[in-house]
């Protein structure tokens, strides 16, 4: 599986950022949805600056690991329960949209375990890594973890 086709950085400067919310999973849906309740917690929290979710819907934009299904992702996120119901959810297709566009499209970016986090925060995104595994720790390279633009947040 390969999610990055070239890594062409020449265009990358012409990006304009679209998207308030990216999740970029890794290979599990537990990574997901780990990622889905730490955005939620943190914009109501305040932590994330956004008009409040509780006033009006809010688009969560979605890109999968390519082992992942969209509508047995959707169907687990709705099963949920901890969601609420004005959030609504957009899926980024990895064969139209490179990830270093999906990236650069982002205010802020969710990852679990991906090592693509390193990708992320060496493009200067805001960049938050989602504690989803009690065993493993997101495999942030050392040279970029004191960045300013990287944050480290639980989903509970």
């Amino acid at each position: 599986m390969i999610r990055i086709k070239n890594l062409d950085f020449n265009n990358i400067h012409n990006i304009k950022v679209t998207r308030s919310i990216t999740i970029f999973s890794h290979d599990s849906y537990w990574d997901l949805l780990a990622c889905l309740l730490s955005a939620i917690n943190l914009i109501k929290n305040n932590q994330i600056k956004f008009n409040s979710i509780v006033e009006k819907d809010f688009l969560i934009n979605i890109r999968l690991h390519p082992c992942l299904e969209e509508e047995l992702a959707l169907k687990k996120i709705l099963s949920f329960g901890h969601i609420p119901s004005n959030i609504k959810f957009e899926f980024i297709s990895y064969s139209k949209e490179s990830i270093i566009e999906s990236i650069k499209k982002s205010s802020y970016c969710f990852f679990g375990l991906s090592t693509y986090i390193n990708l992320a925060i060496s493009l200067n995104a805001n960049v938050i890594a989602v504690n989803t595994n009690h065993i493993n720790k997101s495999p942030i390279n050392t040279k970029l973890a004191n960045t300013g633009n990287f944050l480290v947040s639980n989903p509970w």
